[in-house]
């Protein structure tokens, strides 16, 4: 289990140098070393044990849900639907009920940060009047994991019938109903939920989640959005304030050049 933590260590190596004069945050752990677990559970055999097997299942959940981002295959479907948003001309809107709605309302603020303006269409909420913010400009893009949401498939069977939208569907069933009706289809594959009753989505939305967050950022990068765009969007906070700083030094960092050249 521990080749994970390994090739995580590769990707992310705490001593990796940052890029420009960003200061560095100082690295906390939460693992317990092995002798500071013998002491927490000395003279106590059976919470040792205990705290083992918690601890084996924990990393056997995130080795699940790191295998589902793994697997999700990427191809001209993705590529198709990266360019359909991009192409928007009205807003691109996402739906889906459930823990897949909040991933993605997620992606939806997502792309509102980043240049593409979007927003988030409850299922229930469209049956009873909010399908009136849909057009024929927008872009929809569906979540369900079985592809069969009911309430998802009457909202865009309505929506597509009204404005004749693209449909974009992220599903773990390519031939599934929803899929059927959409334009595009992201299929993150069968999942196996590493929940012990093999219901609770968590590998499945993780993996919606990663492809969602792929989309997003593609597109940002294909449409050149900068950090001095970043800073107008997102210009509250810790972040808000750190895209100010570094457009900033961006901006005299080239103008330093263009006089250098100049010269």
């Amino acid at each position: 289990m521990g080749h994970l933590v390994e090739l995580v260590g590769k990707l992310l190596p705490v001593d990796a140098p940052l890029a420009g004069n960003v200061k560095k945050e100082p690295v906390f752990s939460c693992q317990l070393s092995e002798t500071q677990m013998r002491k927490e559970t000395a003279g106590n055999p059976i919470s040792s044990t205990h705290r083992l097997n918690e601890l084996a299942r924990a990393r056997a959940v995130l080795e699940a849900e790191a295998a589902a981002i793994r697997a999700i295959p990427l191809d001209e479907h993705f590529l198709h639907a990266v360019e359909i948003m991009r192409k928007c001309i009205g807003k691109v809107i996402t739906t889906g009920m459930g823990k897949v709605g909040i991933i993605a309302n997620k992606l939806a603020t997502t792309l509102s940060s980043t240049g593409t303006p979007a927003c988030f269409l409850h299922p229930g909420e469209a049956a009873h009047g909010d399908l009136g913010l849909v057009s024929k400009h927008d872009v929809m893009i569906t979540f369900s994991n079985s592809g069969k949401t009911r309430e998802v498939r009457e909202m865009i069977a309505r929506a597509k019938k009204l404005n004749g939208m693209h449909l974009i569907a992220i599903t773990g069933h390519r031939n599934s109903p929803i899929a059927r009706q959409s334009d595009v289809v992201l299929c993150i594959g069968p999942v196996q939920e590493p929940c012990p009753l093999g219901l609770t989505p968590s590998a499945s939305t993780t993996a919606m989640l990663a492809l969602s967050d792929a989309l997003a950022l593609v597109l940002l990068e294909k449409k050149g959005f900068t950090k001095a765009d970043y800073a107008k969007f997102h210009h509250g906070g810790y972040l808000g304030k750190k895209a100010r700083r570094e457009a900033q030094n961006e901006s005299i960092s080239s103008e330093f050049g263009v006089r250098k050249k100049k010269d």
